[in-house]
């Protein structure tokens, strides 16, 4: 089975952080024999045609005069805030992924799009073609269904042979925005990538981060939270809570992730207005295994974020074994359920989530069993059962074509 794939976001290199989940993917549907084509827009150092897996890349260029800085770094939507000249380059942008996908698509039996913006190209590929497409939506994909460009969006989304998306709370929100098309809608979770570390490694990690333990001393107790680090995932509310815990400077606040060095300044101007400079590290991003050695040596994950899906971050930290205290909001209710596995907080009130983290930290015994019903409860969750549901329905849309 071959597959046309566009996204918008994809790994540059081995080891690269955009869009990782996505590669992991790849990876996982490569395993299963399915192969095709990836359709990405190119970013800067990364070669134009490459490989992965079973799968080739096209890396196509889009700006007039330059490469294009519509995609990655921060993301398109996010790109756009900051630099709103950037919407001259979206029509070359959608033109360029249709005749890549055009180029590529005789070779495939299916055109499967990742985020919305996809759909339109998508679109047009199957007009010309005759091939299907099927389209996962994600992040914030439901806020532009929702937003001024919905009636932009939504009759391309609407037309996709089959939507998928990644949590519960995505397909209840998809399905109020597109109720003519609720039967097409369906949820394929995402996998989880388990790490492997080394103490060398995590002392490492340790020197870096200026979390170091002296011999036979415990150390800083370290909350992290990984991810985009953006107004959205309120990292001052993370800080808040670190300036009213009843700690001294053994408490250490880890924000990992995608950050500007603007809003990197203005959270650390922040930090010393709380007074927690010294107790708050901004890493930016992380490898992979960075990531991996990062939960193995903290204590808890915090999250503040306003608005998730079934967040990747949070359910590989459970897969470590780090228990997590987060907001509450439903993507994250959706994936701490009624287990006991973390707590949640109310976003309005950081008093309240500082008292949680606090009274988990002084806790030893309900860390280590938060930490071991963490690790059961997402043991079922793989990039391979997640591959092999996508495949299943590659082959169901493929099986409902005429002959």
């Amino acid at each position: 089975m071959k597959v046309l794939v566009l996204t918008t976001s994809f790994p540059r290199w081995l080891g690269d952080e955009a869009s990782l989940f996505l590669g992991r993917l790849i990876d996982s549907l490569s395993d299963l024999e399915v192969s095709g084509t990836i359709i990405v827009p190119y970013d800067k150092d990364e070669e134009p045609s490459d490989s992965r897996g079973s799968f080739s890349i096209a890396r196509y260029r889009y700006g007039l005069l330059s490469r294009g800085a519509l995609a990655f770094g921060q993301g398109i939507l996010p790109n756009l805030r900051k630099n709103p000249l950037l919407v001259l380059q979206v029509p070359l942008f959608l033109i360029q992924m249709f005749l890549f996908g055009i180029r590529h698509v005789s070779e495939c039996q299916l055109i499967h799009g990742h985020w919305i913006v996809t759909a339109i190209p998508a679109y047009f590929i199957k007009l010309f073609s005759g091939k299907p497409y099927m389209l996962t939506v994600r992040g914030e994909d439901i806020k532009l269904l929702r937003g001024r460009l919905r009636f932009l969006f939504r009759p391309f989304v609407q037309r996709a042979t089959r939507i998928t998306t990644v949590s519960n709370q995505f397909a209840a929100e998809l399905k109020e925005c597109l109720p003519l098309v609720a039967d097409k809608i369906s949820v394929i979770t995402n996998g989880i990538s388990r790490f492997q570390t080394s103490s060398e490694a995590q002392n490492s990690l340790r020197t870096r981060l200026h979390v170091e333990r002296e011999q036979g001393q415990p150390g800083h107790k370290i909350l992290c939270y990984v991810g985009r680090i953006i107004a959205l995932k309120q990292p001052e509310f993370l800080m808040r809570c670190l300036s009213l815990l009843e700690y001294d400077s053994e408490v250490v606040l880890v924000l990992a992730g995608r950050v500007t060095e603007e809003y990197k300044t203005e959270l650390m101007l922040l930090a010393s207005e709380f007074n927690i400079k010294d107790r708050v590290r901004i890493p930016g991003t992380l490898s992979p295994e960075e990531i991996g050695v990062l939960y193995s040596i903290s204590t808890l994950y915090v999250s503040a974020s306003s608005h998730e899906g079934r967040s990747n971050a949070v359910l590989e930290a459970l897969a470590a074994g780090l228990p997590v205290c987060i907001s509450d909001i439903p993507g994250h209710r959706e994936v701490i359920g009624d287990s006991e596995i973390g707590l949640l907080f109310d976003l309005a009130d950081p008093e309240e989530a500082a008292k949680k983290i606090s009274v988990l930290l002084s806790d030893a015994n309900r860390l280590k069993s938060l930490a071991d019903n963490a690790t059961r409860a997402v043991s079922h969750l793989t990039w391979e059962e997640s591959a092999r549901q996508y495949r299943e329905h590659f082959l169901q849309l493929l099986s409902e074509l005429p002959p």
